[in-house]
């Protein structure tokens, strides 16, 4: 019987779990104009099915997107809300089920708020 060297098992316990969340929710947020909304939050929520088949909420995840719009979050296979707003755009939701080693889009185009040009 040939034996697995130790360095080999090893190896395995160290990249296995760095491998284990190799998916990714990533998108663009912008205006109804096109322009990057980069003072926008984006929240990402995780729904984990339990042993009587209901969901419950992970903690949510909270990021800004970068200059241009974009946004990116390794995430774990799974059901996802993701929510997006800003001071003066009307806030979207969109449902999402990641599975396992995908890379799933999810862009936003946010419209001005009823209530952006109210004072009150």
């Amino acid at each position: 019987m040939r034996k697995t060297p130790r360095a080999v098992v090893l190896g395995l316990l160290i990249v296995l779990p760095l491998s284990a969340f190799s998916e990714t929710l990533r998108g663009k947020v912008t205006d109804s104009s096109g322009a990057a909304l980069q003072d926008s939050i984006i929240l990402v929520q995780h729904w984990t099915p339990n042993a009587l088949r209901h969901f419950e909420a992970d903690s949510p995840i909270i990021l800004h997107p970068d200059p241009d719009g974009r946004y990116n979050v390794t995430v774990a296979p799974g059901l996802y809300d993701v929510f997006v707003s800003c001071g003066f755009c009307a806030p979207q939701a969109k449902q999402v089920k990641v599975a396992p080693r995908e890379t799933k889009s999810v862009d936003f185009s946010l419209k001005d708020s009823r209530y952006s040009k109210s004072t009150d």
